[in-house]
């Protein structure tokens, strides 16, 4: 069916000269490679053409359109044209890559045939001359293996095709270079004579020598040949030395002993292993130690002893085995484990076939511990052994908390002490008064109070009517009442809040309990109603309340009074307030900075933010000195008497009396002279700026106060009858000192006019009790107390 299409070529010869290259590629100008056929549509339809070419002696068809890119020997551009309508024509550029054959010299004649899909009989061929010239270079090598590998010791054949191009006989000399010649059996030269036109296989013996100097690497070599018309030709290879050798190794001293040569007071000595090591193999090894306990098959930390050595290279590698020396008994014997591992440096594989000498490669060492006490001395000494775990128990108590204590009290005849703690439970503790001045046993635990309470304990309050009922706050907000002896709850009261509590304090009659919420809700409790203890006798509200302490009435003589109870309750925003709940009044003080370096200057105003709190309020006893304290490290003390005379004043000035039964809460703003009359003194913890204070406690007569904090000190400040620091101890008295511990909850007593009682929380869960004697020239102890209200006697503990 040539009648279908009309073909015609633009050549009829084409020029083609191979390079040196052995794949025969094409080394002349495109111009003289490439030819047009152009083929016209003489159908009656639309049609697709692409094109072929064959080598017509030998009907070679190297690939086409559809044969894989790399043995094609010539493009057609376009592979395959679009379909065309009748009498339309498409032109195909044909460029020759490469000879089809490996021939030089020679005339190929090359048929170009016309495919269709729509046309499958279609045959319309034509023919064109493809002239195959001759190379610029007489000379050609070829490498059949161009990346060849070694075991040192072996013999290698480097095969090396060597081809004559030109027309004449050629005596061709080859060289192998990049090698050490000392690896050749015969030699790096060879000479050989190839016909014109022809080719020759030649070898060269290979075997490097079975030493740990020739390194396991890749070396680089190049094969050159040279014929008598100075013609060349080179290729270029790869030859890989493979792993070869093994390493030496052991152990200097198998069996070291940890002696008691050593200081007594190190428990802990170490013994050093020496381990010598011998790299003959040829490559670098890097070397790791396993070791195994064999007591308990427990690999051992070895990694510092990991050692790179080069080849051909020794080294030495240690491993320190630290062991606790008993004070006592027989000598230890413990045996290791060794075993040396070998890997690559680089890639950290296994270093295979190189190996370890000798087999087996692993060996045990022993360490012998003796006991730091000597046989003999034990024997002579086992009385002073003995009174040393004595004297070692008896510094280091036992825990009764499993969590940080959050409230200590001091309660009762002053020797009963309670703590409480995150850990839901309550313990008493008796004061030990012959505690030979360790700390951590001037309180001896008696019982636990209670382990069972539903949440952690917030604060603890005792009920000064009747000794032995605490009040007992939780972080949840719940408020029991308990009885310390014998342990139980009281039945009677019990309120299950969800307002979390910052603090307690009962009246001194012992009938109404306040608790200060985080809401800022501060609640009157009732304890005499028998009524719903889910509900409040009274309620005032400010911002989020940290502290309160009950300030109660002075009694003039036995049958009244003349002034009424105040709450005084600090909160956020370094706010103070005094409520007097029988008139349901709440009256706000006008916290201040006293400006120690200018007198002349008014006080400076505290910060007031969310984050500035009153976290301590303090009240004595005898209702004569009240302290408080902020999250900035300031302690103010303040005179009672006076703060009285100005609410007393603001009230009858403002006509407040008769307010009870009043629905509303009433607030005043207290307009006194804070700094020069109220204010007594104002001081910054010493120390860390802004270290805040967590918890104050004054004396009964208000001669000692005691507080601690953030900085883990427990400090104690001696002050005067008016209520400042004492100008004798102007300096706070550092009780203990934790570092990087914040203290919560602190309590003082003075059981007799020679010695305090202190007591806080301490760090690992603990309780601890400070004796401080009473400084016999301190005027303030010997002041006589004011009158207090009268209460029904205390019951005994």
């Amino acid at each position: 069916m040539t009648d279908l299409v009309k073909l015609t070529v633009s050549k009829q010869q084409v020029h083609l000269v191979p390079g040196s290259s052995t794949q025969f590629e094409a080394a002349n100008s495109i111009d003289e490679r490439e030819f047009e056929v152009t083929v016209v549509n003489t159908s009656d339809r639309f049609a697709s053409f692409q094109i072929q070419l064959t080598n017509a002696q030998t009907q070679l068809q190297p690939g086409g359109i559809d044969a894989d890119e790399n043995d094609q020997w010539y493009t057609v551009e376009p592979e395959i044209c679009a379909k065309k309508p009748p009498g339309d024509r498409t032109t195909f550029r044909v460029v020759i890559v490469k000879s089809p054959l490996p021939v030089y010299d020679s005339k190929l004649q090359l048929q170009i045939r016309v495919l269709s899909a729509e046309f499958s009989s279609l045959n319309a061929v034509a023919s064109i001359t493809l002239d195959i010239g001759r190379s610029g270079k007489s000379l050609r090598l070829y490498l059949p293996q161009e990346n060849l590998s070694v075991y040192p010791g072996d013999r290698l054949n480097i095969p090396v095709l060597i081809y004559n191009l030109s027309p004449k006989f050629a005596h061709v000399r080859l060289s192998l270079t990049g090698l050490d010649e000392n690896w050749f059996l015969e030699g790096t030269a060879k000479t050989v004579e190839i016909p014109p036109g022809d080719s020759q296989d030649v070898i060269f013996y290979c075997s490097p020598p079975k030493t740990p100097h020739i390194l396991s690497q890749v070396y680089d070599f190049q094969v050159e040949a040279e014929d008598q018309g100075r013609s060349t030709a080179e290729e270029a290879g790869t030859l890989e030395v493979s792993p070869y050798g093994f390493v030496e190794w052991g152990c200097r001293q198998k069996m070291l002993t940890i002696s008691h040569r050593h200081r007594l007071r190190q428990q802990q000595q170490g013994a050093q292993f020496t381990f010598f090591l011998r790299n003959l193999s040829n490559l670098a090894q890097r070397i790791d130690l396993r070791i195994v306990d064999l007591r308990n098959d427990q690999q051992q930390d070895a990694e510092a002893s990991t050692i790179t050595l080069p080849s051909s290279q020794e080294g030495e590698t240690t491993w320190s085995v630290f062991h606790p020396r008993r004070w006592l008994g027989r000598i230890q014997h413990i045996q290791y484990e060794v075993t040396p591992t070998l890997t690559h440096p680089n890639s950290g594989e296994p270093s295979a076939p190189v190996h370890i000498q000798p087999k087996p490669s692993s060996q045990v060492v022993e360490v012998q511990i003796l006991p730091i006490v000597p046989l003999w001395l034990q024997l002579g000494g086992g009385l002073l052994a003995l009174l040393l775990l004595i004297l070692l128990w008896w510094n280091n108590p036992r825990r009764f908390h499993t969590a940080p204590v959050t409230a200590v009290r001091i309660i009762g005849n002053e020797t009963t002490v309670l703590s409480g703690s995150r850990d839901q439970s309550i313990q008493r503790w008796n004061v030990n008064p012959f505690a030979l001045g360790v700390e951590g046993r001037r309180l001896r635990h008696q019982q636990v109070l209670t382990d069972a309470l539903p949440h952690a304990v917030r604060v603890i309050r005792e009920s000064p009517f009747r000794e032995g009922r605490i009040a007992i706050g939780l972080d949840t907000g719940a408020i029991v009442l308990w009885e310390v002896s014998p342990p139980r709850q009281v039945e009677n009261f019990r309120f299950d809040g969800s307002d979390r509590i910052f603090d307690l304090d009962f009246t001194k009659d012992g009938r109404y309990l306040f608790s200060g919420h985080g809401s800022g809700n501060v609640r009157q409790w009732d304890l005499t109603s028998g009524g719903d203890s889910s509900t409040p006798f009274k309620q005032v509200s400010i911002d989020s309340v940290s502290a309160l302490s009950v300030i109660d009435p002075i009694v003039l003589d036995s049958s009244r009074r003349n002034d009424d109870y105040l709450l005084a309750i600090g909160g956020q925003y370094n706010q103070l307030s005094f409520w007097d709940w029988e008139q349901d009044v709440l009256f706000q003080a006008d916290y201040q900075y006293i400006n120690e370096s200018d007198e002349n200057q008014a006080a400076i105003a505290p910060v007031s933010g969310p984050y500035q709190y009153m976290n301590s309020i303090a009240v004595n006893t005898n209702n004569t000195v009240m302290a408080t304290a902020d999250n900035r490290g300031y302690i103010t003390l303040w005179n009672i008497q006076k703060l009285r005379q100005c609410i007393q004043t603001q009230a009858n000035r403002a006509n407040l009396s008769g307010r009870q039964g009043s629905s509303r809460t009433l607030t005043q703003t207290l307009d006194c002279n804070w700094t020069d009359e109220i204010y007594t003194d104002q001081w910054q913890v010493p120390g860390l700026a802004h270290q805040s204070i967590r918890s104050l406690a004054l004396s009964d007569n208000g001669c000692y106060l005691t507080g601690v904090g953030d900085t883990g000190q427990v400090f104690l400040w001696m002050l005067t009858r008016d209520g400042e620091r004492s100008p004798q101890f102007p300096d706070a008295q550092i009780l203990a000192n934790f570092p990087n511990t914040s203290l919560s909850s602190v309590d003082i007593n003075q059981p007799d006019d020679h010695y305090l009682y202190i007591a806080s929380d301490a760090p690992n869960h603990q309780v601890r009790l400070y004796r401080y004697p009473v400084p016999a020239d301190n005027p303030c102890s010997s002041s006589s107390p004011a009158h207090l209200v009268n209460v029904e006697s205390s019951e005994s503990l």
